[in-house]
This record gives structure tokens, sequence and C-alpha cells, in this order.
């Protein structure tokens, strides 16, 4: 009862605007990484006088001073809404109120409120980031005397995204000649190309190198397993460098994914 008296306070303390803030692909980070909230994709309704856009939460993880809260949008009943540049979490399987406002330029003071062993109220600092699409190839022009070297490779990469201490990590990158297809259908084969030197990195949450998987392509397949070790790698985001080369042709990127400690309370 008093979580949802505190979500009908919140929702009538503020006149709620024309949907302004949008928050597909973004995800929401305190300064102390104590707090990480994933939006997924919109949910767009088109009714016959207007479109209803209603945000989603993908994953949230936040740690509090006596517990460990993880919000999984596909399993908990969670809601969130938009009122102006200010956003409201409220989960009800997870008993949580959180109350982030706008202060400028993408930054957030954020009230959380929990009801657990009593009414609680903790505080965070963050900043919403836009979320980078995993299988984006970011390239700069580049001029060299007026050599211009076309690419040889096509790299398509899948990876967990999420993964608990103690089990696998598992990437796999597939190579095609790019003149025989340059596509991004997972499915296909056509034009795979062996031989693609592959090195991998994985980063810690300093950005340290923690472990090296290096190979090659067979039938235009990579497949990468590093087994997550228990109390060692703690809780949180890690960073999967990958470097792709192939007679002088290169490909980079860098593919984030959740450490989830094996003990971890809700």
């Amino acid at each position: 009862m008093l979580l949802v008296s505190l979500f009908f306070i919140f929702s009538i303390m503020f006149v709620v605007p024309s949907y302004a803030l949008n928050l597909e692909n973004k995800i929401l980070v305190s300064d102390d990484e104590d707090l990480i909230i994933e939006f997924g994709k919109n949910t767009v309704r088109h009714l016959l006088t207007e479109t209803i856009t209603t945000p989603n939460l993908e994953f949230g993880m936040i740690r509090l001073v006596d517990q460990d809260i993880l919000l999984e949008g596909a399993f908990d009943d969670v809601s969130v809404k938009v009122l102006g540049d200010s956003i409201v979490i409220t989960s009800f399987d997870v008993p949580v109120i959180i109350y982030a406002r706008n202060v400028g330029d993408n930054n957030y003071s954020i009230n959380l409120y929990t009801i657990d062993d009593g009414f609680k109220k903790q505080t965070f600092t963050a900043t919403l980031e836009t979320i980078e699409s995993e299988t984006a190839v970011q390239t700069e022009p580049e001029i060299i005397e007026e050599v211009v070297t076309e690419p040889l490779i096509n790299v398509l990469t899948s990876h967990y995204q999420k993964v608990v201490e103690g089990e696998p990590f598992v990437f796999v990158v597939k190579t095609f000649d790019i003149n025989k297809y340059d596509g991004s259908d997972w499915g296909n084969f056509y034009g795979k190309l062996d031989g693609v030197t592959i090195h991998a990195e994985i980063l810690g949450l300093a950005n340290q190198v923690l472990k090296t998987v290096d190979g090659v392509t067979e039938n235009g397949v990579f497949e990468g397993q590093v087994i997550v070790p228990q109390n060692t790698w703690p809780q949180g985001w890690y960073t999967l460098s990958l470097d792709v080369s192939y007679k002088g042709d290169t490909f980079h990127d860098d593919l984030k994914f959740f450490i989830q400690s094996k003990f971890v309370t809700n």
C-alpha cells in the first residue's frame, strides 16, 4: 500500500507535458556505477487521433548499502514514466521507486525509495547516455597520399550480454569476403572467409586486460570462450575489445557485457 501511495503522490505532483524525452537505447549510469538502468526499444501505439510512445526498462542493477537490486524488464513488473525531462521508474515485483530529475546536460539527481524493512530513501547522481550499436562499424575517413585501400572483410559479431560468475562467456565472429557478401544477416554463409586473424581482450572495470583470446576463422567462424572466475572479477560492466585482421584490412569493435555475482540478492 505504501508503494502504491508513493506512486500516486509522484503522479499528482507533476503536470505531464507532451512526450519529449526519448529513452530508447539509452542507459542511466550513476557516478559511482552503483546504479545502472538500461532502456530498450519503445512501445509505440498508433491510435486514431494520436500516437502513444512508452519507454521500456531492459535491465537494471542497483547496489545499495544493505542490498543489491536486479531488475529485468522482460520478467519484472516495471513501469517507466517520462515527466518532461525527468523519469519515474516503479517496480512492483521488487518494491522500489526511482525518481530521476534532470538537472541539465543529461545529468540527473536521483532519489530511490525502498520499503523493505521500513521506508528508506537513497540518492545518486547520474548521467543519461546513448548505447552504441554493437554491430555498428565505426570508420573514419582516411587519406594517405591519394592511396585508397579497398576493404576485404565483412565482420559480424555476437556475444553473451550477461553472464554469471563461474559460467562461460562466449563470443562468435563471422567473416566474409566483402566483395561476395557485405550484409548483416547472421544466418548467411555465402562468401565466408577463412584464415582471418582474431585477437580479443577482456577488459576489467578499470580497462585493465584480464584475459586474451587468439585464433583464426575456420569455415568463416571463430568462437571464443572464457570462464568467468568466481570472487575475482567484481560484478559490473566489462568490455570485449575485438581486433580482426586479414591481408592488411582491419576491424575493431568494443562490445559491452555484464558480469553478475552468483549471490545477488533482490
